[in-house]
């Protein structure tokens, strides 16, 4: 290994998804006394995300340094392709900038990144870089640089119980259900810290990151036992299983004590990028608003989905229509033999098929929270029918002003909080790539009845089955010998963590990086 560059250092350890709310709450119960520790040493605030654009924006935002309409990753594991009608999953090779952490090793520093999701492993690597072993959602097979070693990973810790498996899209339903989701949860994150420690006792290390993707899961399939308000709330006999968060967020924060005691020379740094929330999405009734303004398609019903779809149908709808037919055991089981790329392909063009999108004027394209809209451009789409420039423009206005009408039917609330068109917002190189619109929920309640005067009514409940949705504010603690203690921190956002991390390395950070140096959180400041 190259010997390092520099006598600072700098650990880092990802709680992919934590609501920075209830990590208050958890805290002050004394569920993470390490972390506890590590806010009143150092400082603690609310980290701004590009969440409500999607969660598949999030990691290249990170650790490029760039804004999604740059990077272009949006939904990455069903993302529309501009120029066609397809939806495809995008790979760690698809993003179009480096990590951050190639600016430390061309400087000579040494690092050690552990499932960074959408990252792949360079074959020439000053340290080790592991990807594709535990992570929420692989964009990029199991791997490491050096090569071999992935080899001895599994060798000693065999595979994580949850990466990779269909299962963990279907919110459990059966005591045998959750005992096993629990129980991998817990399973999974024991054995990422173990591979954290025996990864970190490899260096020193300039720069260290792990990522625990354990609690993605839990607040997704999960989140329902947390939230007392939530019309969906289990029966009593499931609420024991509230008790794993305490548990799984337990094992995290034993974690971040082992890695401060073995280096408290180091700065730590520990965030998470996204809250959670009930997942009270309305993308669902999209399609039928679109279609009853005049924009959208009712849909083909030909080919494969005609074929083989009991309902006409795109999208989640036509998996919980295959589901009753297959079960998920079984869809499981077919994942594990198929090859990967085969597998992400077809199973796309399958769900997708039957959509209409080529003959609508607007249409509604996947995403995990927010509504996310294309419209049918001229000169962007194979067959566009609205044409650029004023047309255009009064079509995403028309829309918007149609969404931000609509009520619910019990409540009189609005259903729509705020229609962001991206083209006001974004400038970067990949703009295309993102949705026109994009449609913020009020996220008052489930969006099962709606209505206005120019829509109707309408009455559709979402096939989604997933009771946590991601939010846009996760949480950033850091304490360390360059890190001022109890300074009021304000309107950090996820694009400051890069060129922040650089600069607490001595290494000044290009002018490429859309985010700033929080030089205000530094003990010695540097200029940015």
């Amino acid at each position: 290994m190259v010997a390092s560059a520099s006598t600072k250092a700098v650990t880092v350890l990802c709680v992919e998804v934590a609501d920075p709310d209830i990590m208050d709450q958890w805290l002050q119960l004394g569920w993470m006394p390490n972390l506890a520790r590590l806010r009143s040493e150092g400082l603690w605030t609310r980290l701004e995300s590009v969440a409500e654009i999607s969660s598949g924006a999030i990691w290249p935002t990170f650790f490029t340094g760039a804004d999604p309409s740059e990077h272009g990753q949006f939904f990455t594991h069903m993302q529309f392709r501009p120029g066609t009608y397809e939806i495809v999953k995008m790979y760690a090779d698809d993003v179009p900038y480096e990590p951050f952490w190639l600016e430390l090793q061309h400087s000579g520093y040494t690092c050690a990144i552990i499932d960074v999701p959408q990252t792949l492993p360079l074959k020439y690597f000053n340290g080790i870089h592991i990807t594709g072993w535990g992570g929420e959602y692989p964009a990029w097979p199991q791997s490491s640089s050096p090569a071999p070693l992935i080899k001895e990973v599994n060798r000693r810790f065999g595979n994580h119980p949850l990466a990779n498996k269909y299962r963990v899209a279907i919110k459990p339903e059966s005591l045998k259900e959750y005992d096993c989701l629990t129980r991998d949860l817990l399973h999974g994150a024991q054995m990422k810290a173990a591979l954290s420690r025996w990864v970190f006792d490899k260096g020193p290390y300039d720069f260290f990151m792990t990522v625990f993707s354990e609690p993605h899961w839990a607040m997704h399939l999960l989140w329902d036992l947390l939230d007392e308000t939530h019309p969906n709330r289990p029966q009593e006999k499931f609420i024991k299983y509230a008790e794993v968060f305490r548990e799984l967020f337990g094992i995290i924060d034993r974690s971040i004590g082992e890695l401060r005691n073995a280096r408290p020379e180091a700065d730590l740094l520990v965030f998470s990028f996204s809250g959670m929330g009930p997942n009270y999405s309305g993308w669902h009734i999209l399609p039928e608003v679109l279609a009853r303004i005049g924009m959208g398609s009712p849909g083909e019903h030909k080919g494969l989905g005609r074929l083989f779809s009991p309902i006409q149908r795109w999208g989640p709808w036509k998996t919980r229509a295959v589901e009753r037919i297959v079960s998920p055991r079984v869809i499981e089981a077919a994942k594990a033999i198929v090859p990967g790329r085969f597998w992400d392909r077809w199973t796309r063009r399958f769900l997708h098929a039957s959509n209409g999108w080529r003959q609508s004027r607007a249409f509604c394209v996947p995403n995990d929270y927010s509504g996310a809209i294309r419209i049918n451009l001229e000169g962007r789409e194979p067959r566009g029918t609205v044409k650029a420039g004023g047309e255009y423009q009064r079509v995403c206005d028309d829309i918007s002003q149609a969404l931000l009408e609509l009520k619910h039917l019990k409540t009189g609330r609005p259903v729509v909080k705020e229609v962001v068109q991206t083209h006001r917002t974004y400038v970067g190189g990949n703009l295309e790539t993102l949705p026109d619109l994009l449609v913020l929920w009020a996220n008052e309640s489930p969006v099962t009845d709606v209505a206005s005067p120019r829509v109707g009514e309408i009455m559709q409940e979402s096939p989604e089955r997933r009771t946590g949705a991601h939010r846009p504010w996760g949480f950033f603690a850091a304490a360390g010998p360059q890190i001022r203690s109890n300074v009021n921190l304000k309107n950090i956002h996820l694009l400051d963590l890069a060129p922040t991390i650089l600069s607490l390395l001595g290494v000044t950070p290009s002018a490429y990086y859309k985010g700033r140096v929080i030089s205000e959180l530094m003990a010695n400041k540097n200029e940015e």
